[in-house]
């Protein structure tokens, strides 16, 4: 039952049928759905086709129901609905960025050239920027794993710690273009709030994921252990 197979082809037309998916989406087990769904966002692929998506609903339902001893049907309207929720991570994790960036930087809001100019050149990519070392070692990154995914023993990075250990370059790539999108609301020295567009946000998403394969293939055994430390670091407090 894998890759669209367990998908009811037909939504609900009854009314017993609508308050049966109501009962439904009212259980945990959904909830628990919904949040390893997000997760894959998180570190599989942030920006997946159709297929993949549901290709990652199936296997998330059966092995909820296999869990949880249940045997519902995991029907059209169930995935869309699945799919609606769980794509509203990638609001969550720009709301978390922004509420960061403004302490970390030291954002104060002046509009003069000498602003503007630090904001646009500011970089998050390394520990020490000005040296060009310590590539993705930033305290802005670990900060942002902390907040989003290591909040506490219930959170998903230690939940689902098997997705987060080591931290993906997959999540590396997502937590690169929300910060960038994060600091051009700066860019002209003061905040200024502008859309999040998930077309354009996904071509920088594969662009700074291009960079991240690159880097991992440089010496994977230390890129490897950089992105371990990082959950590591979340882990261990």
């Amino acid at each position: 039952m894998r890759g669209g197979d367990n998908v009811q082809e037909t939504l609900p037309e009854s009314e017993d049928d609508e308050e049966t998916l109501e009962h439904v989406f009212s259980n945990a087990v959904i909830l628990m759905v919904v949040d390893e769904y997000e997760v894959h966002i998180c570190t599989v692929e942030s920006f997946p086709s159709e297929k993949d998506s549901l290709t990652w609903m199936c296997d998330i339902w059966v092995q909820a129901m296999e869990s949880e001893g249940e045997d519902w049907i995991l029907t059209e309207r169930i995935c869309h609905l699945i799919r609606s929720w769980g794509s509203h991570i990638h609001g969550h994790i720009i709301k978390t960025v922004c509420l960061l960036i403004q302490p970390h930087y030291g954002f104060s809001g002046t509009v003069n050239t000498s602003a503007i100019i630090k904001n646009r050149t500011l970089s998050f990519h390394y520990q020490n920027p000005k040296a060009l070392k310590g590539f993705c070692q930033n305290a802005i990154i670990s900060n942002i794993l902390s907040s989003m995914w290591f909040t506490n023993c219930n959170a998903d990075g230690i939940v689902y710690n098997n997705y987060f250990s080591p931290i993906p370059i997959v999540c590396l790539s997502l937590i690169f273009i929300v910060l960038s999108f994060g600091i051009e609301e700066w860019s002209m020295g003061s905040h200024k709030q502008v859309p999040f567009m998930e077309k354009a946000a996904e071509a920088h998403y594969k662009a700074h994921l291009l960079g991240l394969v690159a880097w991992n293939s440089l010496n994977k055994v230390v890129t490897e252990k950089i992105c371990q430390r990082l959950c590591d670091y979340e882990v261990l407090g």
